[in-house]
């Protein structure tokens, strides 16, 4: 009986290969009505990103442009699973929601990162102080 001996080897990692599609973010001048959102929404997305941390997720990129797309945060769930987290404010009036054209967009962002990976979409709702981390149904954007 013949036994051919293999070396076995890991595969080849593919899951971070999406990484070279990432670029940061950059803005030209911006105004200062601009700025001070954009601020803003740093702030509400760096608070995000710190509460998940203490809740096992890994932050990976903060801020970041996927195939042209700007994403808020991209993590890793405590299971492994590549995630996209879109960061929501409460307004003046107390609402906070995904147009129908931001979640094509991460429909689109994740439709991509899927050819390297497992990905799932998330909304986070900031209030106050709170964080809601909701999941999104890739069909329909909610």
């Amino acid at each position: 009986m013949d036994f051919k001996l293999t070396k076995v080897t890991a595969p080849p990692n593919i899951a971070e290969r999406w990484r070279k599609w990432v670029r940061a973010c950059t803005t030209e001048k911006p105004s200062a009505e601009f700025s001070l959102r954009k601020q803003k929404s740093s702030a509400a997305e760096l608070f995000v990103a710190d509460f998940l941390k203490r809740s096992g997720w890994q932050v990976l990129e903060h801020d970041v442009e996927v195939h042209h797309i700007q994403v808020d945060l991209l993590v890793r769930s405590p299971d492994g699973v590549l995630t996209i987290v879109e960061v929501k404010m409460q307004n003046a009036f107390g609402v906070a929601h995904v147009t129908p054209a931001q979640g094509r967009r991460l429909a689109r962002v994740a439709q991509f990162l899927a050819e390297f990976e497992p990905v799932q979409m998330r909304v986070a709702f900031v209030e106050k102080q709170r964080v809601s981390l909701l999941p999104v149904d890739g069909l329909t954007g909610f």
